[in-house]
């Protein structure tokens, strides 16, 4: 467990250390492609940072901050717009790659990532693009197939939930020796 948040620390550091150099070096490259290229580092390690822990919770949150969230963060970054046709180069760039959220799936469920993640982010990208053409209770109805679909068996086929639940038993366990040791 101590081990654990060792690791969690360092790639914590790691983390603070890329986006220092995001916004003191990065921001002064004019934006555009060439910001772009200056990120690429960051989103290597943005994407394979979260491998270095072993908890599966610790992972899942990791990756999904880092891997999704700040990712698409830095790529609308780079090029400094929050506009329509910038959602869409987001969108078909999720729907081509169809990797981030597949990445999460990997990292988070290591034994026997498959397509079918990937198959679902790709699909996921089609939907957002075409949202504007689908009434909102297909639009989810098609995402929650998809999740079922597609998703969702790997985490099950590796025993995620247990895995999960172990963990927070053992941090609950933890918390209550601390706690117990504690003089007062």
């Amino acid at each position: 467990m101590e081990g654990e948040i060792k690791n969690l620390a360092k790639v914590w550091i790691v983390v603070i250390t890329c986006l220092s150099y995001c916004y003191l070096i990065t921001s002064r490259i004019p934006k555009g492609i060439l910001r772009l290229i200056s990120l690429l580092p960051i989103f290597y390690l943005f994407i394979t940072l979260p491998s270095s822990l072993s908890a599966v919770n610790l992972t899942g949150f990791t990756s999904f901050f880092l891997a999704w969230l700040a990712n698409f963060k830095l790529l609308l970054f780079a090029f400094e717009e929050l506009s329509h046709s910038v959602a869409i180069a987001l969108s078909g760039f999720k729907a081509v790659g169809g990797g981030v959220p597949g990445g999460d799936c990997y990292l988070v469920v290591f034994p026997s990532f498959d397509l079918g993640s990937s198959v679902a982010d790709a699909l996921g990208g089609f939907k957002v693009v075409l949202q504007w053409q689908m009434p909102l209770v297909v639009s989810r109805l098609f995402v929650v197939v998809i999740a079922i679909w597609l998703f969702f068996p790997p985490l099950v086929r590796n025993n995620f939930i247990d895995k999960g639940l172990e963990e927070y038993t053992m941090i609950v366990n933890y918390i209550k020796k601390s706690v117990k040791n504690v003089p007062i």
